[in-house]
């Protein structure tokens, strides 16, 4: 599987150095399934549990670092960490942070296969903001995503406390994939968009974050 570079959390002025870590993910679960990424200490790997595990369908992020053969990290889904990540390079193991967990995390296999050092450009730290709208009959919200992290936002309704999770990455000057995830982590939209072409959003799917119909439409946040 070809590798996956996700996009810096933060952005500051001028170039920088840091390490690249090759990482295999492995969902050892009814059928095996293999993620490889590429992330460094700045970044934030997501992670979706594959069809064949007791989690199907869940979207988690991994963060890992590794310093002089010692490695630390954590598997985190939208309230914060579930599992820590930690050992050498060679033998990672992943434990559950609390003894209710979701039994997928103790079929989750984690191992380092290289490490290359990495010079970044500023203009390469973080990819252009992207704004994800959303409008129905009773709201019009927005927000801007700077990253492709998965980023979590509540229900604009004044009587309702559900979220959806969103990710956005451009594909090419005028698309972006656009994914959203409902509270209990279901997939709801996982499609590449046109930007500034609105589509549809099925809020009988949110959970709660909308009624009805609603649109979504994904743009530049801040076009040049």
């Amino acid at each position: 599987m070809i590798p996956i570079l996700l996009a810096l959390l933060a952005a500051a002025p001028g170039s920088f150095d840091t390490t690249a870590l090759s990482v295999d993910v492995s969902f050892h679960c009814a059928a095996r399934t293999t993620q490889s990424l590429v992330l460094t200490p700045e970044t934030q790997a997501l992670l979706e549990v594959p069809e064949a595990c007791p989690d199907a369908g869940r979207a988690w992020r991994l963060m890992l670092r590794c310093a002089k053969e010692r490695c630390t990290g954590a598997v985190l889904a939208e309230r914060g960490s579930i599992a820590r990540v930690h050992g050498t390079p060679a033998k990672l193991q992943v434990t559950p942070l609390a003894s209710e967990h979701p039994a997928t995390l103790e079929r989750l296999r984690v191992r380092v296969t290289s490490q290359q050092p990495l010079h970044v450009e500023a203009e390469d730290r973080r990819e252009r903001p992207l704004q994800l709208s959303f409008q129905g009959p009773t709201f019009a919200v927005s927000y801007s995503l700077d990253t492709v992290v998965a980023t979590g936002v509540r229900s604009p309704g004044p009587d309702s406390a559900a979220r959806l999770v969103l990710q956005a990455l451009r594909t090419d000057p005028d698309h972006a994939r656009v994914r959203i995830w409902s509270e209990r982590e279901e997939l709801l939209v996982d499609r590449t968009l046109r930007l500034g072409e609105p589509v549809a959003l099925d809020c009988a799917r949110s959970a709660g974050w909308c009624t009805g119909k609603a649109e979504l439409t994904v743009r530049e946040s801040h076009p040049r």
